[in-house]
């Protein structure tokens, strides 16, 4: 399993690995084309911190391949990210 994480902080990157367990993690928030682009299983957002250039094409993109594509989009908030990083750390 290939997960791409976009605006996903540095400090919660654990949290989403818990989440995912053994995948490859791939940080795509200097270029969110790859999410575009590159095949991934999994595609975690933060909404907080994502460019709202990058978060509407992926948004668009999402909504344009949902029928042929089997990849889970995943747009959280900070604090569902500290959350699941809290979770992580227990």
């Amino acid at each position: 399993m290939k997960v791409f994480m976009y605006g996903i902080e540095e400090k919660y990157v654990g949290g989403v690995q818990n989440k995912y367990g053994d995948a490859e993690y791939v940080d795509v928030t200097e270029c969110y084309q790859d999410i575009l682009a590159l095949p991934a299983d999994v595609v975690v957002v933060n909404i907080d911190c994502a460019d709202s250039m990058g978060l509407a094409a992926i948004r668009e993109y999402e909504e344009d391949t949902k029928e042929v594509e089997e990849r889970e989009y995943l747009y959280l908030d900070t604090e569902t990210l500290q959350l699941l990083q809290r979770k992580a750390n227990k």
